[in-house]
């Protein structure tokens, strides 16, 4: 529950909010018509700094004392399958109409989503297991920026659908087997 709540205090109850306000401002549409690159990775980073800023707070002050990977795996899965839900109940409302190919792809890409936030939430807790909680921090923010900029990137160097996903799905991999590696469950480590 603590990872459904993260997600849901750092995006729906702040970041969502703060995006459609600044939406309202002129100066800003102009930004985004004018630089939609720039916006772009600013709207990616930003999700890194609040989802991985919220991760890290609720590790600090609320799950203090959980060495277990078991609990970062069970939280970032509240994490990433909150966020899932969310999303599809956006494009539930919508009424807009989703072809089975294109609804299987979303469906992978929430599957990577899902891998990437319980990775994020191994690393962000093995900092603080190794006394590196604030260098884990911003890594982890460059990697979720990272993370949500590869279809800017592929896009600008004129690269497709399957190179998005294939990028998605190495960095998943590699995150995959960073959780096996990950220590910090043997003996309190």
């Amino acid at each position: 529950m603590l990872g459904v709540l993260c997600f849901t205090i750092s995006q729906i109850l702040i970041r969502i909010p703060i995006l459609n306000l600044l939406n309202t401002n002129i100066a800003i549409n102009k930004f985004q018509i004018l630089y939609p690159i720039l916006y772009s990775l600013f709207l990616a980073f930003s999700a890194g700094i609040f989802e991985e800023g919220f991760r890290f707070l609720f590790r600090k002050y609320l799950i203090k004392n959980a060495s277990n990977k078991n609990y970062a795996i069970i939280f970032g899965l509240g994490h990433g399958l909150i966020e899932v839900a969310y999303l599809l109940s956006i494009l539930i409302s919508s009424g807009v109409s989703i072809s089975t190919m294109n609804l299987l792809v979303a469906l992978y890409e929430r599957v990577l989503a899902v891998i990437f936030h319980v990775g994020m939430t191994v690393f962000i807790w093995d900092g603080f297991l190794n006394d590196k909680e604030n260098r884990n921090l911003l890594l982890a923010i460059l990697f979720h920026g990272l993370f949500n900029s590869v279809p800017i990137f592929t896009g600008f160097i004129g690269g497709g659908t399957l190179l998005i996903y294939t990028i998605l799905t190495i960095y998943c991999i590699i995150i995959l087997i960073y959780i096996k590696k990950s220590r910090f469950n043997l003996g309190g480590k």
